[in-house]
């Protein structure tokens, strides 16, 4: 799947209903280990259905509209991380959204790996091409209670359903957001998240 270049603004909210969704009939991953964006976890008695990735609404730095591929488990570890850091801690995922809503920004695509211990399911899925796969990577991730800020959220969350149906052929070009869309988002909000957004990532890069 393409998608608009640079940082991406997911708009998570309209997503919830799937990123929580449960699929107890879904079989588990056939592996033993999984290298996430957010580290190395256990892969003993994860849904298959957790390691999918969830085609999102996303805005990007030049306020065009499209789609990226995020994988449900991160989406999942990076709302129970910010949902964690609060104390007392927020239930979520509902909580979570009651009275304050989520920044989540992805950039490019990282490759998601699934490990065995066992050396001949090793091979097996190599030769299958099966142990690993690429997924957004979410590099920022932070709560918004402002009400001002949550509102006109919104509001970009409606335009971007607009302008991207859900149900729709994958755009070849991405459409932009309307002038009246941008002149209150660009220069006031989007603007200055993404710079912030940049330099906390140059500054992670810098050799320590």
């Amino acid at each position: 799947m393409t998608e608009p270049s640079g940082l991406l603004l997911l708009l998570i909210r309209p997503s919830i209903p799937q990123i929580f969704e449960n699929q107890p009939d879904s079989p588990l991953i056939n592996a033993d280990v999984i290298m996430t964006n957010y580290g190395m976890y256990t892969a003993k008695g994860i849904n298959k259905h957790l390691v999918e990735r969830l085609p999102m609404l996303c805005i990007s730095e030049s306020c065009h509209v499209g789609y990226t591929i995020p994988m449900i488990l991160d989406l999942r570890l990076c709302l129970g991380q910010l949902a964690e850091a609060f104390n007392p801690p927020i239930d979520y995922p509902l909580g979570l959204f009651t009275n304050r809503d989520v920044i989540v920004i992805t950039e490019g695509l990282y490759t998601v790996q699934l490990f065995h211990y066992n050396a001949q399911k090793a091979l097996e899925a190599l030769e299958h091409g099966s142990d690993e796969f690429h997924a957004s990577k979410i590099v920022y991730a932070a709560t918004l209670t402002d009400e001002v800020g949550m509102t006109n959220l919104r509001r970009l969350e409606a335009t971007a359903k607009h302008l991207l149906p859900p149900i729709a052929p994958e755009p070849t070009t991405f459409p932009k957001l309307p002038p009246e869309i941008i002149s209150d988002w660009q220069h006031d909000f989007l603007e200055p998240l993404f710079k912030h957004i940049k330099e906390g990532i140059a500054k992670n890069e810098q050799p320590k």
